[in-house]
Parts: C-alpha cells; sequence; structure tokens
C-alpha cells in the first residue's frame, strides 16, 4: 500500500531583530507571520518581551565582586546573593572568591541563565583577537585589574562593550584591565 506524503509549501524569510540576531524562518504557508517584524520577538532570546535594565551593584566585602557580579545580572541587591552562598562563604577560611567557576555556572542555571564561556588560552595558546568583542546582551568577566593584583576580579560587560565594575560606578571597557582571562555570554532562557 502506497502512503502519500503531502507536500507542504514553503515560504523562508530572513528578520533582523532589534536584538541583533538575523533569524531564517522557514515555515508553511499557514504559519508564516506575515506581519512579522525587527520588533517581532526572536525566538533565540524573546528580545521584543524583555528589557535588561542592569544596574551596578557594588561589593560589599573584600572578595564581592563576583557576588555583586551577579546580582547586576539577576537584579538584585547584593546581600539577597550574598545569602544564596552563606555556605561558601562560611568555609571560605583563607580561600580567596565565592565558588568555583562550574559552581558559579550552575548557580546562574537555577536562577534561568544559561552561560557559555570562553577562555584567553585555547588549545595552548592565547587567542588571536582578544578580548572580544560582545557577543550577546550580558557577558560575565574574569579580568586581572592590574599587573600587580593578587587574584582576578569579576565585572559585567553589555552589548555596547560598556563593563560594570563592582569596584566603581563609572562604566569601563575590558582593554582598561592588565588581562582578561574568561569571557562568558550569559542569557535568560
Amino acid at each position: 500500500m502506497a502512503v502519500t506524503v503531502p507536500q507542504l509549501n514553503k515560504k523562508r524569510m530572513q528578520i533582523e531583530h532589534a536584538c541583533g540576531h538575523a533569524v531564517d524562518y522557514e515555515m508553511d504557508d499557514a504559519d508564516l507571520p506575515e506581519d512579522a517584524t525587527p520588533e517581532t520577538p526572536c525566538h533565540f532570546c524573546q528580545c521584543a518581551d524583555r528589557v535588561i535594565p542592569l544596574q551596578w551593584v557594588k561589593q560589599e566585602d573584600d572578595w564581592g565582586c563576583t557576588i555583586a557580579a551577579y546580582a547586576m545580572i539577576l537584579g538584585r541587591t547584593y546581600a539577597s546573593v550574598r545569602d544564596d552562598f552563606a555556605v561558601y562563604i562560611a568555609r571560605k577560611e583563607g580561600w580567596r572568591g565565592v565558588c568555583s567557576l562550574f559552581d558559579g555556572d550552575q548557580y546562574l542555571t537555577s536562577q534561568g541563565f544559561a552561560v557559555a564561556r570562553i577562555f584567553r588560552y585555547w588549545r595552548g595558546e592565547i587567542r588571536e583577537e582578544w578580548p572580544p568583542q560582545p557577543f550577546g546582551d550580558i557577558h560575565l568577566c574574569d579580568v586581572i585589574v592590574s599587573e600587580g593584583s593578587s587574584g582576578s576580579h569579576s565585572v559585567v560587560m553589555l552589548r555596547d562593550g560598556s563593563v560594570l565594575d563592582p569596584l566603581m560606578p563609572e562604566p569601563r571597557r575590558l582593554t582598561d584591565y592588565h588581562k582578561v582571562q574568561h569571557v562568558a555570554l550569559v542569557v535568560p532562557f
């Protein structure tokens, strides 16, 4: 017995959304949004439905830059994020920083954010173009402030390249720092 498969009329269109995503659509005639515009939310980030008004958050503890960066990304207070890390802070004893990268990424995931991180070194060599240009709305970056710094420092970079540093309220750029160790795209899901 032969089975007849209906042929669907597919249409293609590309829309560049306000977020910067250029999305190719291929849909059945019935599903194609004839009124789709750049203001229509794209399926990557639902850009028209979200506004990310990051507010600068000051770090309140000596090693609180990561807590402040998470607070900026999550739109929460420093104290509320610090409470989430009470276990790490309690067992710190000479250990600098709040948590490992892996635990931090898991924390952001538990808060509704996906993380994609690139490092300064790739296959044992420094990347040719480093630090990278912004490749999303929000980035969590790990920098070395100056040559004599005793550790790394977490900052938040925005799509326009401006950097929110928990130590100072004035916007900066990644090139203002001695080194950039890694840059993580942080995307709500």
